[in-house]
C-alpha cells in the first residue's frame, strides 16, 4: 500500500515581547513557530530596547550580532523539520521546540509558570480569555512566585513539588496572606492547571497535584432586592441629578439584568432586536464569557431607556453613590452593581420563569452558577403553585 504523505505549512516568525521589558529597558524577542494551524512561541534569549526591532523585516537594527543568532535559530528549524519529514514523524511546533532544547531538557517550577503565562497573554491576545481573567492570572502568578521563592523552591524541577508543599501554599495563603478560601482555592487550583498544561505539551509525563482538593468559602446568601423595595426606588425623585442618574443605572440593572461590564457597551441601537410580531428583545453577548443573553425587553427597562438612557460611571463612582441611595432610602442591604443583577434573577425566576429561561437570560454557562448565585426560590412562588396544584 502506498504511504500516505503528510503535507505541513510551516512559518516562522519572531515578534518582540515588550510587556517583559527588563531593567535595561531590553525586551526579549519570541519565536513563533505555526503549522497548520497550531503553533508555539518560545524566548530566543534575545533581549533589545522597544523600538529596534523591525517586525516586518524580522531584524534588529543596526545589531548584525544579533540578527545572526536568529537567523541561525530560524536555519535550525527548518533543519529539523526536514529531519522529521525525512523520518515521516508528525511535525508539530511542539516536536520542532524539543528538538531545538533536546527531549532531556528539565523543566523547573519557574520555567512552567513563565511558558504558562506565555500561554495566558497569547489567549487574552487572541480574545479567548477576556482582560479581567488574565489579569486574575497576573495575580495568581505573583502569589506562587513569592511563596516558592520564600520556601527556596521556585528553581526546583516540576516532579520535586510535592503535594505537601502545595498545600502548604494554600494554608500560607489563607493564614499569611489573609485570603478567604474562595481566592485561596482559585490561586493553588491555577497552579494545578499550569501542571495540567505542562502534561499537554510534554513537559512533564503526569500530574502528580491532580488529586488535591481545596476548600472553598460558605456559600454566601443571595442578596436582592425584593419588589416593595424596588418599587421604593422607583417613586423616590432625587434633586440630585447625579444621583438620579445612578438610580436609573440601577433600575435599568433590575430590569434586564446586565452586569456593569454589559451595561458599559449597552446601545439600544445594538443590542434590541424587533422580531416579526413586533415584540422587542435584549440580545447580546457577555463581556465576561461571551455566552449570548437573550431576554424581552420588559416595560419598566423600555421607559428608563425611552426617557433618558442613564450615562454609565466608573464603577467606583457607581458603587459609591449606591450607597448614598441606600441610605437615602434606609436600606439595609449594601447596594452594589451586582445586586441589581441578582435582583433581576431573583424576581424573574419569582415571577414564574425557569431556571433555564432565568440563566439564559444573564448569559450563564449553566443553570448551577444562576441557582447558586444570582436566583433564589422565595416562600410565595412556593405557596402559589401549592394553591394550583392542589390534590
Amino acid at each position: 500500500m502506498q504511504q500516505q504523505f503528510n503535507f505541513y505549512r510551516m512559518k516562522v516568525l519572531f515578534w518582540h515581547r515588550k510587556n517583559k521589558e527588563n531593567k535595561k529597558k531590553e525586551a526579549p524577542i519570541y519565536c513563533r513557530i505555526s503549522i497548520n494551524g497550531s503553533r508555539i512561541d518560545f524566548s530566543t534569549n534575545v533581549f533589545c530596547t522597544i523600538g529596534n526591532f523591525n517586525a516586518k523585516k524580522q531584524e534588529i537594527e543596526n545589531n548584525q550580532v544579533l540578527n545572526l543568532i536568529l537567523s541561525e535559530l530560524k536555519n535550525s528549524v527548518h533543519s529539523i523539520y526536514l529531519q522529521l519529514m525525512v523520518k515521516k514523524q508528525i511535525v508539530t511546533p511542539q516536536a520542532i521546540k524539543q528538538g531545538l532544547f533536546s527531549e532531556d531538557k528539565i523543566y523547573t517550577l519557574k520555567d512552567l509558570l513563565n511558558i504558562f503565562d506565555q500561554h495566558r497573554f497569547e489567549l487574552f491576545q487572541t480574545n479567548k480569555i477576556k482582560k479581567r481573567t488574565y489579569q486574575h492570572s497576573i495575580g495568581y502568578t505573583r502569589a506562587i512566585i513569592k511563596y516558592f521563592t520564600f520556601i527556596k523552591a521556585l528553581n526546583l524541577e516540576l516532579k520535586q513539588i510535592t503535594p505537601k508543599m502545595v498545600t502548604q501554599f494554600y494554608d500560607w495563603l489563607i493564614f499569611t496572606q489573609h485570603i478567604n478560601l474562595t481566592h485561596a482555592c482559585r490561586t493553588a487550583k491555577f497552579l494545578i492547571s499550569a501542571y495540567d498544561y505542562a502534561v499537554n505539551n510534554e513537559l512533564i509525563d503526569f500530574n502528580h497535584l491532580h488529586r488535591l482538593k481545596f476548600k472553598k468559602s460558605p456559600q454566601k446568601k443571595i442578596e436582592f432586592l425584593t419588589e416593595d423595595e424596588l418599587h421604593q426606588l422607583q417613586l423616590h425623585r432625587f434633586g440630585d441629578d447625579r444621583l438620579e442618574n445612578v438610580k436609573n443605572l440601577f433600575l435599568l440593572q433590575c430590569y434586564t439584568g446586565l452586569s456593569y461590564a454589559d451595561l458599559e457597551v449597552f446601545t439600544p441601537q445594538q443590542h434590541i432586536e424587533t422580531d416579526h410580531k413586533g415584540r422587542s428583545w435584549i440580545i447580546k453577548q457577555r463581556e465576561k464569557n461571551g455566552n449570548e443573553s437573550v431576554l424581552p425587553l420588559f416595560e419598566n427597562a423600555k421607559m428608563i431607556l425611552d426617557k433618558n438612557c442613564p450615562k454609565v460611571i466608573s464603577n467606583q463612582k457607581y458603587n459609591f453613590y449606591l450607597k448614598e441611595i441606600a441610605e437615602a432610602l434606609q436600606l439595609k442591604l449594601n447596594l452594589t452593581t451586582h445586586i441589581g443583577r441578582k435582583t433581576f434573577g431573583t424576581i424573574a425566576l419569582n415571577k414564574g420563569f425557569s431556571l433555564e429561561s432565568v440563566s439564559k437570560m444573564l448569559g450563564h454557562n449553566s443553570t448551577k452558577t444562576t441557582e447558586a448565585h444570582y436566583a433564589q426560590v422565595l416562600r410565595q412562588r412556593v405557596i402559589n403553585e401549592s394553591l394550583k396544584n392542589v390534590v
